[in-house]
């Protein structure tokens, strides 16, 4: 009406083949239902006649009469205007029709619906949004043509458990120091964020935004407004209650000691490297290293501590050299707060420690791991012979 979209009309389908099996709708003209509307989002059919609907935007046509657009995105060369389904790829069979065009409106949502992270950044003025996939025009095959990016966003599921530590794209390709904001929440520092801080650049998961959707959702749900001051308080209380307590240290230094008794003050799981170890391979530790030698033991430490640092909410005791691995540290690292207790080396204990076999051999593996104690730590506590008031120490450290 006017040259404008003023509603659409739904006929009864009263056949679909012809006499040839070929596909010919018929319809009843005369049992119709109209329904008025000022915009179509979506429309499915084996064809389009555009009229002069598209007429003045930068919309690009295809021969047969299909709309060019963007295959990840599904938008146009026209910001905001999205195609799907047989309009966008042409005839197909109806189920891919119906995934396409769902794609397509998912893509829209994110794009224009207020609080999506591509309205977001717009809202905060981003003067320019690329959108990188693996098979559309801009994708992680020629990510040098955004080196100059200010802010990355992932908006995937690359990283996200179980499958941590997984990094989708290395921000090392990037000049400006960008700002980093993964939307994944668990683990709570992906690898993408944990490559971030290594590299000293602004980052941030995406558990914030998902207790302010929490929020707003209690808020619909009671029908009322409730304090802003709510989202970063239950933050920080989920925070605190889904990050592990991480305990490295010297062989000896009472990480098992200390470690059994946070479990039970904080009322936590707790669990120990060596002992994953020893159950995963069915041998003593001194054993392994008899039999198969030290970097058998190690691999098989490392697939335990990329075990236990998936955990949530945990105290995870660590052997010795554990920390020596940059892997086994990310693992660690990703869902922990690092606690080193720190022992006069003189009151370590070396029953069944395979390194330690002498005090020349305890000195001299300090000095190896020492520096890396010390970087990798959060806290670093000192050890009593009273086991209960190095763990109050600790608790003390890790307090809300």
């Amino acid at each position: 009406r006017d040259g404008k979209v003023a509603g659409v009309i739904f006929k009864k389908c009263v056949s679909v083949f012809d006499e040839n099996h070929r596909f010919s709708p018929k319809y009843d003209e005369n049992e119709t239902i109209t329904v008025d509307c000022e915009n179509v989002l979506q429309a499915i059919g084996q064809s389009a006649v555009w009229g002069d609907l598209l007429k003045g935007t930068r919309v690009e046509l295809r021969p047969n009469g299909t709309v060019v657009h963007d295959p990840v995105t599904f938008e146009t060369a026209e910001p905001d205007i999205f195609v799907g389904g047989d309009i966008g790829h042409g005839a197909r069979f109806a189920i891919d029709a119906i995934a396409d065009g769902k794609l397509g409106c998912e893509s829209m949502h994110r794009a224009v619906h207020p609080g999506q992270s591509q309205t977001v950044a717009r809202d905060k003025g981003a003067k320019e949004i690329v959108v990188i996939s693996r098979n559309g025009e801009n994708n992680y095959e020629n990510l040098s043509r955004h080196a100059d990016a200010d802010v990355i966003i992932n908006t995937t599921p690359v990283g996200m458990f179980p499958h941590n530590l997984a990094l989708p794209v290395d921000l090392s390709l990037f000049i400006n120091a960008p700002a980093v904001l993964d939307l994944i929440y668990n683990p709570r520092r992906t690898a993408l964020l944990l490559q971030a801080k290594a590299l000293g650049l602004r980052c941030e998961s995406g558990m914030t935004m998902l207790v302010a959707q929490g929020k707003r959702s209690a808020e619909q749900f009671l029908g009322r407004a409730l304090d802003d001051g709510l989202i970063d308080r239950a933050t920080q209380k989920m925070l605190f209650d889904q990050t592990n307590l991480v305990l490295i240290g010297m062989p000896g230094c009472g990480k098992s000691t200390v470690a059994a008794l946070l479990g039970k003050r904080l009322d936590r799981p707790v669990f120990d490297t060596d002992a994953q170890v020893e159950a995963a391979t069915g041998k003593h530790i001194p054993e392994i290293f008899a039999e198969q030698g030290e970097e058998a033991f190690r691999d098989a430490e490392a697939a335990a501590c990329e075990a236990l640092g998936k955990r949530l909410g945990a105290v995870i005791a660590t052997g010795g050299g554990a920390v020596m691995r940059e892997r086994n540290r990310d693992a660690l690292r990703q869902n922990g707060t690092i606690i080193y207790l720190r022992r006069d080396l003189d009151s370590l204990a070396r029953s069944g420690r395979p390194l330690s076999k002498d005090k020349d051999a305890v000195k001299a593996i300090f000095e190896q791991r020492k520096d890396i104690y010390e970087r990798f730590a959060d806290f670093t506590v000192d050890v009593d012979d009273n086991a209960q008031l190095t763990t109050e120490r600790v608790i003390s450290c890790i307090s809300l």
